[in-house]
Formats: C-alpha cells, sequence, structure tokens
C-alpha cells in the first residue's frame, strides 16, 4: 500500500501551501538531511479507504495527533468486529445526524411495540399467579381447564366433571 507524508516546509506557520508532498524514499531521504535530523516530528495517520489509497502521514501537534490514533483504533476495532461476527454492528453515534436532529434511537424505534401495554400486560399476568396460588387445588383445576388448554372445556363438561364446586 502507497504511503504518502506531508511535511511542512516552515514547521511555525500554518498555511495550505505549506506542505512537502513526499513518498516513503522521498521521506526517509529528506530525514537524512540537516533538516530532517534537526525536526521533532509528531505524525497524524490517516487510514486508506481503498486498497488503490494511500496512507497518509501528515505533520500535526500532538493532540490531533492523539485524536488521529485513537480514530484508527476505533476503526481497527470495528473491522476486527465486522470480521468477527456475521451480522453488522452498528453504533448509535454513527446514526446521529445533526443537522436534521435525527438520532440513532428515532431511527431505531421499534413502532409495533409498546412498551407501556407489554409492562401492564406482564403486571396482570403477575396477578393472575398471585390468585392462582390462593385458591385450592380443585378451583386451580377449573380454571385451567377453562382458560388455559389448547380447547378450553365447555362449562357443562366443567360442571359434569368438578360439581359445584
Amino acid at each position: 500500500m502507497k504511503r504518502t507524508f506531508l511535511v511542512k516546509k516552515d514547521p511555525t506557520i500554518e498555511a495550505q501551501d505549506n506542505w512537502l508532498i513526499m513518498d516513503y524514499r522521498q521521506y526517509t531521504a529528506w530525514r537524512e538531511t540537516d533538516e530532517g535530523k534537526n525536526r521533532e516530528i509528531v505524525f497524524g495517520k490517516f487510514e486508506a479507504c481503498s486498497e488503490d489509497d494511500s496512507i497518509i502521514f501528515m505533520e500535526c501537534n500532538e493532540k490531533v495527533s492523539k485524536e488521529l490514533k485513537k480514530d484508527c483504533h476505533r476503526k481497527q476495532y470495528i473491522r476486527s468486529r465486522d470480521a468477527e461476527t456475521p451480522f453488522q454492528v452498528m453504533s448509535y453515534s454513527t446514526m446521529t445526524f445533526q443537522e436534521s436532529e435525527i438520532y440513532g434511537e428515532d431511527v431505531l424505534e421499534d413502532t409495533e411495540c409498546n412498551v407501556e401495554e407489554s409492562v401492564m400486560q406482564h403486571m396482570d399476568i403477575e396477578r393472575v399467579r398471585t390468585a392462582l396460588k390462593m385458591l385450592t387445588p380443585e378451583e386451580r383445576a377449573i380454571i385451567q381447564d377453562f382458560f388455559f388448554t389448547e380447547s378450553p372445556v365447555p362449562v357443562k363438561e366443567l360442571v359434569e366433571k368438578y360439581g359445584n364446586a
């Protein structure tokens, strides 16, 4: 993979036209010069976007270098997770679009699920379970036969089976 080095012509000036653009061979030769030997250079690394693209090393301050390194490690982590899992891992932060004020939570909202209704249903089920525990075994069997079987037993058959319980 091709490597490109962006080195400031004058490290004291921040300008767009203040860059020496070098390939790896040119950069190593420049480092052997007096100027190259005397410069303390901190680089930030920009990952290649594709196999044909080049990796860019840009002279920058230490803060920017740390941010770029952090971003590079994050991308490497995501690539390794993608390689290990058969599904795509997505982060909420990648789904946040500030200019349109759309957030990942909004995009992933399940409109088919009513959380309040689901909680109420679970509470009702718990109340029924508690009430069933308070019944006698025979009363529990009647309710079981009438409500909780695949084909509910008709009332006439329940009366015949259990009498007037």
